[in-house]
């Protein structure tokens, strides 16, 4: 088992998608003011409001390659496909479900794949069907060599799969994806070890293109995965594969991330939701790109989910660290609401009680959750911020603001299901010269 190979998110080839912000487990892309979308969506986005797939289209259809994954045979390639879209249908709180509707028009190869990814990207082709091989979510098969993924300009090695959901729209009501597709890397996959090689590949991938991006829970775990019961609170939208098995089944986190884009009726009454603004040391100023979680008391590293501060903000509104890689101009994605800059939202919690802790994004290494393996607005970039504390995670205290490390100091919080509780937190030891990093934003 490859245990440190990063499961990212690729860019799209096409330059019209690239600048897109991921953000927190929650949703991939988030509706910016509707005068900076431009070309990027067709229609009016929702400003601070998620992407997701029109429910009128479940079940939601999908394509599959000619030939198979590895030395899989295409028959076995798609009975796993079909599991891998199943996991995601079987969370009893959500509505999104799948159907295979055929295969491709043609089978995908290192010389045609990049003609048929730029073909599900080619939005100027809609309503209708993408040109040739392509179809409006299609599933790409590698071959044992990883030839597809060479070709494309990925290490085998090292990216197992990629996926995206493409050619975004706004009715002014709602946010919606119309396209979608996913490339899986078949290097030394067999049917042997498909099962804990590709399988949570597949759903980790699948989770990107129904509009899901990482998450970090249990980053203790890294780097080889050897945390004991700690890997059955992984999620699988985690950036890296640390345990096939663990990561084949949606985690507590993953559960609440998909049915927040895709609610059934019972997920709201049976489950309860954290929310609140994380501020710096003055209680004023909101701190953007710092994960929060929500673990349950007696289940801690199990019953925990998470969610990053200013997730439904945008990224790069006149941050001078960095500027859109489009022409130097914002981002059309995420909001510009001040209020929602530190804001997070931890909903999906059963009912009981839960501290709360805040935590750096993982920003050292090879493997620090950035760029591909991003998950919040400024990660997405190429860079996380730190987090300007004695100890890393920091626990809620009982004053609403973080604590010292003593398990004393921690603040539990009761969720009960059907309801909000509020908690506002303001950071220590975040006073002092601290960089201007947002036009919105003063320092300390």
């Amino acid at each position: 088992m490859r245990i440190r190979d990063v499961l990212r998110r690729l860019l799209p080839l096409l330059l019209v998608l690239a600048g897109i912000p991921a953000q927190g487990e929650g949703p991939l892309y988030v509706g910016g003011p509707p005068s900076l979308a431009g070309g990027f969506v067709t229609g009016t986005q929702v400003e601070g409001k998620p992407f997701r797939w029109d429910s009128t289209q479940f079940p939601l259809t999908y394509w599959t390659d000619q030939g198979g994954v590895g030395s899989m045979t295409k028959t076995q390639s798609d009975d796993l496909v079909q599991q891998a879209f199943q996991a995601w249908q079987d969370v009893p709180t959500t509505t999104i479900s799948f159907n295979r509707a055929g295969d491709l028009g043609g089978n995908v190869t290192a010389s045609n794949a990049d003609a048929v990814i730029n073909a599900v990207n080619d939005c100027s082709t809609l309503p209708g069907p993408p040109a040739g091989i392509a179809r409006p979510r299609t599933i790409i098969y590698d071959d044992s060599s990883g030839s597809i993924m060479s070709a494309l300009g990925n290490d085998p090695n090292s990216i197992l799969g990629f996926a995206d959901a493409v050619c975004l729209s706004g009715d002014g009501t709602d946010n919606h994806f119309n396209r979608g597709y996913a490339v899986l890397n078949g290097k030394g996959i067999t049917a042997g070890n498909a099962s804990t090689e590709l399988k949570p590949v597949m759903i980790h991938e699948f989770g990107h293109m129904i509009g899901l991006d990482h998450s970090q829970v249990n980053v203790n775990c890294l780097p080889f995965g050897v945390c004991g019961v700690d890997l059955d609170g992984l999620p699988t939208m985690f950036p890296i594969l640390l345990d096939g098995a663990a990561m084949s089944t949606p985690a507590v986190d993953d559960i609440a991330g998909v049915s927040e884009l895709y609610p059934g009726t019972t997920f709201a009454p049976s489950t309860g939701t954290i929310t609140g603004t994380v501020y710096f040391s003055d209680g004023v100023t909101p701190a953007l790109g710092f994960n929060v979680i929500a673990r349950r008391v007696g289940d801690p590293r199990i019953t925990a989910v998470s969610n990053v501060s200013g997730f439904l903000f945008t990224g790069d509104a006149g941050n001078p660290l960095y500027q859109d890689s489009i022409a130097g101009t914002p981002s059309p994605f995420g909001s510009h609401q001040e209020n929602q800059m530190g804001l997070y939202i931890i909903p999906g919690l059963p009912p009981g009680n839960y501290t709360v802790e805040v935590e750096g994004i993982h920003n050292t290494g090879f493997d620090a959750f950035t760029g591909g393996s991003g998950l919040n607005p400024v990660g997405y970039l190429g860079f996380e911020f730190n987090l300007l504390a004695s100890c890393s995670p920091l626990f809620l205290g009982n004053s609403g603001s973080l604590a010292t490390c003593t398990s004393s100091e921690k603040r539990t919080i009761s969720v009960t299901a059907g309801n909000v509780a509020t908690a506002d937190i303001v950071l220590i030891g975040t006073t002092g010269a601290l960089p201007r990093y947002d036009a919105y934003e003063d320092v300390p």
